[in-house]
């Protein structure tokens, strides 16, 4: 999606890590207001305070290798509130 929101897409994590971990990384650039990752720890939504926040995550993330050890190039990629995980989604 082209059209910037507060909400974010990332994928591409690679394990070993927390969701702890993965938090903290996001928090590096946002105020996170809803998070969510899958079981199996591949991907995350993650909604954010503000625009600014939302634009310097996407900058600070994209393509970033993380976790530096084992991880791969994180995607990340504006979405609209209808691509969010619904109630009953939640694994996390």
């Amino acid at each position: 999606m082209d059209t910037k929101t507060l909400n974010l897409h990332i994928t591409n994590f690679v394990r070993p890590f927390t969701i702890s971990q993965a938090r903290s990384l996001l928090e590096e650039t946002c105020r996170i207001q809803f998070f969510w990752m899958d079981s199996i720890k591949s991907q995350c939504f993650v909604t954010v305070s503000t625009a600014e926040e939302a634009e310097a995550t996407f900058k600070a993330l994209q393509d970033r290798v993380w976790p530096i050890e084992t991880g791969k190039a994180l995607k990340v990629a504006f979405v609209p509130n209808s691509e969010l995980p619904k109630q009953g989604d939640f694994s996390r």
